[in-house]
């Protein structure tokens, strides 16, 4: 929905890198790419990542580093994006990665000028969409745990709303008012707003689309998701049945060994079976490039 919001903006529709905290970590702090050879060497793991293989970035590396004022990592990624949007007719660019939200302090740290629009979500409408992925946590317990993780960093989400850099949004607000609720989107952006797109966007809003948990969890899994995020639940606003550190210790281990198994067959099927289709061209590396 706020993809498609912004498609018609300077940055386009966002899309998932997915890369960009993953390579920062595995340079280790050293991210200074002024050597050549280092510099090529990141910029070639970069394009071999699935979102990068997908939107299909051809470029020739010693043009690239030879056309670039500076090489800190920051600024390679940021002018290697530009570069395949401005094909686009983009002059910037939007990520949508939803796992970022856990890496808030390490983004504005290398992208000091970014704004971040956070989505809130009730836990239990967003633990019902996961368990239908063949990517998502395994089981109730798994997807609380990560729920309540992704909103965990409140110090970084307070510093950067003071900043005026940062913008929470509340899910179920879009759904009821979905018009205002974009148009705090464009005037925090600083995009003009266009009152006929936002109409567009808004008549294919799914209103009814919340509290699907209340019908279409089991008393046990809102038990079992309210037991591990219920104070997370209460402080963004949302109620809960019951208190967080009430499920039995035997139940919580149960969970983590069947999250153990499940997920290790994840990480096999994503990074062995889906990379060889992925190759053969039988598979895309993500759905959706946007």
């Amino acid at each position: 929905m706020m993809a498609e919001l912004l498609a018609d903006t300077a940055w386009g529709a966002p899309f998932e890198t997915h890369f960009i905290i993953k390579h920062m970590r595995k340079l280790s702090g050293a991210l200074d790419l002024s050597s050549r050879e280092k510099f090529i060497q990141v910029v070639k793991a970069i394009l071999r990542e699935r979102t990068m293989l997908q939107i299909n970035i051809d470029i020739d590396l010693n043009a690239f580093y030879e056309s670039l004022d500076q090489h800190d990592y920051a600024h390679v990624v940021d002018q290697l994006i530009r570069r395949k949007r401005a094909e686009q007719g983009f002059k910037s660019w939007g990520d949508k990665t939803p796992l970022y939200v856990k890496h808030l302090q390490e983004l504005h740290q290398l992208f000091p000028k970014a704004k971040f629009i956070l989505m809130v979500r009730d836990g239990r409408d967003v633990a019902l969409s996961l368990l239908e992925k063949e990517w998502g946590p395994v089981n109730i317990f798994s997807c609380a745990e990560l729920w309540k993780e992704c909103y965990k960093n409140t110090e970084i989400v307070e510093a950067l709303e003071n900043k005026q850099l940062l913008l929470t949004v509340c899910y179920e607000d879009v759904l009821k008012s979905p018009e205002a609720s974009m148009e705090r989107v464009f005037n925090f952006i600083g995009a003009s707003v266009d009152q006929h797109k936002i109409s567009l966007v808004a008549n294919h809003v799914r209103r009814s689309n919340f509290n699907k948990w209340r019908t279409a969890m089991t008393s046990k899994q809102i038990t079992t998701f309210e037991s591990v995020a219920a104070t997370s639940l209460i402080r963004l606003g949302y109620d809960a049945s019951h208190e967080e550190g009430s499920l039995p210790p035997l139940m919580e281990k149960l969970f983590r060994i069947d999250s153990a198994f499940k997920g290790c067959w994840q990480l096999f099927k994503l990074n062995v079976i889906d990379e060889i289709l992925i190759r053969l061209g039988k598979k895309e590396p993500f759905g959706d490039p946007n």
